[in-house]
């Protein structure tokens, strides 16, 4: 019986193993057949692998294999998704997370459905969701696989992807693409088709936020991936040339942007694919190259190739064609022929309209064309409407009545940004239609409203933007937003008298100034203020340093061939995401210490005439292309002037030459009747207005007058302006002119908030420290004798250290400049007017390039630049001029003393001994102005030639420099102070003591003669 039992056992062990062993047997096979599935998926055989994935479910199903059976549900979906079926693909995602739900497992196929399901929803527009799936896959992933996997990147590029595509957040989406590109570079295995895919996000990113030089880098590592692989994914690949080529020509590289476009044809024709989407999306790029080229012919070939790829593929396809009509009538309006160009915007907008899913923005963009028609044949009032319809189509609102010009609330429109242009335009109308109907005031207000809410939007894509250079092209190419704003609020002053409209203008005028550099000086000062220790801040000089030497290689860009060009750009994204990780861990650990993009030192109307007082005349220039509007602020009260620019640029490039020629004999005559007429028109048309405003006289002594300039007026010395034209009797004779100095300083800067920014709290600093080209010995090669007679006249007067000659080199001032209160430096300098790159100092042993001090944190109150050519540059519409004294304001300096051209060394060591003698008593403005008429009342008339004295001029903070501590105006003060308080301490303690004194043994007597006497 025993032996039965055992026996029917056995049997059923048998039964079961065999049945596990079939079981496994099974689940592997399913296995194979899924991967199977997954690989046909990839070659793009979708029927086929429809088929597999579907053979797959039911079999998991019957065998109960969970896994299997899910991740077969989500390659389906997958499959109708390629095949825009999105209610089945729908229903199988539906399956495969409900099956992982009820299965209550956390495992990868679980997490891939996730993944897919937030691809599908950010498909079908449900961003909410689509998010919601994303960051669900990216926890599950993070659990099981760790966070350094490549699901992981995955997941972070699909997040990414809905705030790009979909909801339009680019500060979101470049976050999630970059954590991707982190992981992918670390990973040991690179998964080159996730980070192709990453660049390429952050390439379309950084091209709709306008920074163009920074999507070109990604747009570079992305083909970079791509040509890595193998094979070459030639699809990519071709999306890659086309979107390069897009961001070339956003840059006004249309050259370039052919050649890519047609690599990109090019590539197409080879792979046998002629009549695609992707092939007439190409064709009708290069004619957008063409049409911007003023190409026409060709752009319409083009365009012409497009429609006809489109009507012979899918004639139904209403966005594509639409799009197309809309490229057709661009080329149309460039070459003059407005009716037809009208027809095809027309047929554009109405197909789109027809279509529901149509893109708001793609029919937004065709009504501003429409309107731009309209305004060129001077139908305002039509074209204004159609500008107001794609507005509120853009914010999907219903237009009101027709006569309804009102704005969305910038609530409504700061997720799309790009409707600035729609609203500049219709300001733009506004104006038109003004002048036309007798300058009614509704107009102008709403014209000032467009504006404004325009310069918001602006704000938005500034910030968003990295690279310097983009910034910079970004306010250049919309600063005629702000002279048009700056003409209404002049009109609507001028027609009601409401000082609120000053307030407006001086808002829109002082914002838009050295924003840049506000935003760097403030990242300086939080540094500083935490105390990052020099370590940690040499980690950042490194890369800025790497960043500064390529963006200066590629500013060289039209000598560099393409393979070069190439290899940079791919350097340098990859130097500003270490950047961008240091960063991140500097603001870990010393919170709020890193770039905020948005610069907080804007200074209200109200709060600069606090600040002002009723002793200084302030003044802010903009120069406009009809006009140069002036906000001027003196004893309370605020003026708005317009003034007409005339030939002013011209002037002012001649009287640049003039003072940077100095005295030539052979032209004695000429140069002086040519200076003196300029120079008395010049202080006719931007200083007389000005004291007549604030009903000042010209024929006494006048407040300290402190200056924002604007475009070219940045190289203009207006203390050697004059208030009265000379004597028509007489030679030459420059001592006897009357310049504005005689009457008053002149103090300049960057924007109204630095010039009276108060100064922060800065940490323990040595007084002086200064550098000069010349030991005395003249035995160097280029020796400026000045420079060593100058800093002897100024250790006469002040403290410090002193190196000069071999000692003065370039690493040893940039060792020490960071602990001292004033820098001094007399050396050879160079400017140049058309790179940025290429100014600097030249030290003993090496050039200080101007990009270089912004490495630097320096706590110095006072810069002065004894070289020549230290104030003038490249400039730049609202940021000023590039030049080496910009790059010590960019390192932290408050105030520089520059030059604003080449200037003579041994004028200039009695100058600065004459202006360091009176800093003690005077801000630094006046004490320069001081040392200026003192050297005009010494020199002859020969030596009072502007060129000799006037090119020095002071920038930035008006308030007095703080002493270091080794100050020698304070010195003797404080010592002596210190010594009578320490000997009177010692009395009083030694008094007290005598009174006190009892020692034992010792008589009455004793005691008594002690205290007399000792």
């Amino acid at each position: 019986m025993r032996s039965r039992n055992v026996f029917l056992a056995v049997i059923v062990l048998w039964c079961f193993f065999a049945n596990a062993n079939a079981v496994a047997s099974q689940q592997e096979s399913i296995q194979h057949l899924l991967t199977r599935a997954n690989q046909v998926y990839q070659r793009g055989a979708y029927d086929s692998a429809l088929f597999l994935y579907q053979t797959v479910a039911q079999r998991g199903l019957l065998a109960n294999a969970v896994q299997q059976h899910m991740a077969a549900c989500t390659g389906i979906g997958n499959v109708f998704m390629k095949r825009r079926d999105y209610d089945h693909a729908t229903l199988y995602l539906d399956s495969a997370r409900s099956m992982a739900t009820h299965a209550d497992i956390g495992s990868k196929e679980g997490a891939d459905a996730l993944y897919t399901s937030g691809v599908l929803y950010d498909l079908i527009n449900q961003p909410e969701k689509a998010i919601q799936f994303h960051r669900k896959a990216l926890s599950m992933r993070r659990e099981l696989l760790g966070n350094e996997h490549v699901l992981v990147a995955e997941s972070y590029n699909g997040l990414g992807e809905v705030y790009r595509y979909t909801l339009r957040d680019y500060a979101s989406s470049e976050e999630n693409f970059l954590h991707a590109v982190e992981i992918l570079t670390r990973s040991v295995t690179i998964d080159l088709k996730q980070l192709y895919r990453s660049y390429y996000n952050l390439a379309t990113t950084n091209r709709i936020k306008n920074d163009f030089e920074k999507a070109s880098g990604y747009a570079f590592q992305a083909i970079g991936a791509l040509e890595r692989m193998r094979p070459v994914d030639t699809p990519a690949l071709i999306r890659c040339y086309g979107m390069l080529a897009n961001i070339y020509n956003n840059q006004g590289a249309h050259d370039k942007s052919i050649v890519y476009y047609r690599k990109a044809i090019g590539l197409r024709r080879a792979n046998g694919t002629l009549y695609t989407t992707e092939m007439a999306n190409d064709y009708r790029n290069l004619s957008i190259a063409y049409t911007d080229s003023k190409r026409i012919s060709p752009a319409l070939i083009c365009i012409d190739s497009a429609r006809h790829i489109l009507m012979t593929r899918n004639a139904n396809d209403s966005v594509e064609i639409a799009n197309v009509l809309t490229i057709r009538g661009k080329a149309l309006h460039a070459d003059g022929r407005y009716e037809q160009a009208l027809q095809q915007f027309s047929q554009a907008l109405a197909m789109l309209e027809h279509y529901a899913d149509a893109n708001p923005l793609d029919m937004t963009n065709v009504c501003r064309h429409i309107s731009e028609v309209l305004e060129e044949e001077g139908k305002y009032k039509e074209g204004l409407l159609y500008l107001q319809r794609g507005i509120c189509i853009a914010v999907n609102e219903e237009m009101r009545a027709p006569d309804d010009m009102r704005n969305p609330s910038f609530e409504r429109l700061k997720n799309i940004p790009q409707c600035y242009r729609e609203l500049s335009q219709k300001g733009d109308l506004l104006m038109k239609l003004a002048a036309e109907h007798g300058q009614p005031y509704t107009y102008w207000r709403l014209a000032l409203d467009c504006f404004k809410l325009a310069d918001r939007l602006m704000d938005l894509h500034w910030e968003a933007q990295d690279r310097e250079s983009s910034r910079l092209r970004f306010v250049g190419t919309n600063y005629t937003v702000y002279e048009n704003a700056l003409a209404c609020a002049y009109h609507l002053y001028g027609r009601t008298g409401d000082a609120r409209y000053i307030g407006e203008a001086f808002n829109l005028i002082d914002k838009s100034k050295g924003r840049i550099l506000r935003v760097r000086l403030e990242e300086v000062g939080r540094q500083l203020q935490r105390q990052i220790p020099d370590s940690i801040i040499q980690q950042e000089r490194t890369i800025r340093h790497a960043i500064a030497t390529l963006q200066q290689r590629l500013s060289k860009q039209q000598a560099l061939s393409d393979s070069l060009e190439r290899a940079i750009n791919t350097s340098l994204v990859t130097e500003e995401e270490k950047l961008r990780l240091w960063q991140e861990r500097i603001g870990t650990k010393y919170p709020g210490a890193v770039v905020v993009d948005q610069p907080s030192g804007h200074l209200e109307l109200s709060l600069l005439k606090s600040k002002l007082g009723d002793n200084a005349v302030f003044v802010e220039y903009f120069t406009g292309r009809t006009y140069i509007y002036a906000v001027v602020v003196f004893a309370g009260k605020e003026h708005l002037l317009r003034l007409p620019i005339g030939t002013i640029e011209e002037d002012v490039r001649t009287l640049g030459e003039l003072f940077a020629a100095g005295i030539r004999e052979t032209l004695l005559q000429d140069d002086y009747a040519v200076y003196t007429h300029l120079a008395s028109q010049l202080g006719e048309t931007l200083l007389a207005p000005i004291f007549r405003a604030c009903n000042l006289k010209t024929n006494k002594a006048l407040p300290p007058v402190f200056i924002v300039p604007d475009g070219i007026l940045n190289l203009l010395p207006f203390q050697a302006l004059l208030l009265t034209p000379p004597r028509q009797e007489g030679g030459v004779d420059y001592r006897q002119l009357d310049y504005l100095v005689r009457h008053t300083s002149v103090a300049y800067s960057y924007d109204a908030a630095s010039l009276f920014a108060n100064p922060v709290e800065r940490m323990q600093r040595r007084n002086l420290l200064a550098y000069g080209w010349s030991d005395g010995t003249e035995q160097t090669p280029g020796s400026l004798p000045g420079a060593h007679q100058e800093l002897k006249a100024i250790s006469d007067i002040m403290r410090g250290t002193f190196m000069a000659g071999k000692t003065a080199g370039k690493r040893s001032f940039l060792e020490q400049a960071p602990d001292y209160a004033i820098l001094h430096l007399a050396l050879h300098g160079k400017a140049d007017a058309q790179d940025i790159y290429n100014c600097y100092l030249q030290f003993q042993d090496d050039k200080l390039f101007a990009h270089e001090l912004y490495n630097l944190r320096l706590q110095a109150d006072l810069t002065v630049l004894s070289a020549c050519e230290t104030g003038y540059g490249k400039s730049f519409q609202a940021e000023g001029v590039y030049s080496v004294a910009r790059g010590f304001f960019h390192a932290g300096a408050r105030n520089v003393v520059m030059s604003l051209w080449r200037i003579d060394d041994g004028t200039t060591a009695s100058l600065m001994q004459k202006f360091y003698a009176g800093l003690g008593q005077e801000t630094i403005g006046r004490a320069l102005a001081l040392a200026q008429r003192e050297y005009l009342q010494e020199a002859d008339q020969y030596t009072s030639h502007p060129a000799y004295w006037a090119g020095m001029v002071s920038w930035g903070n008006t308030h007095r420099i703080i002493p270091g501590e080794d100050d020698p105006f304070l010195y003797s003060v404080v010592t002596g102070m210190i010594f009578l308080v320490v000997t009177g301490t010692l009395l009083l303690t030694w008094k007290k003591v005598r009174n006190r004194v009892s020692i034992p043994g010792l008589s009455a007597p004793a005691v008594k003669y002690l205290k007399e006497n000792v």
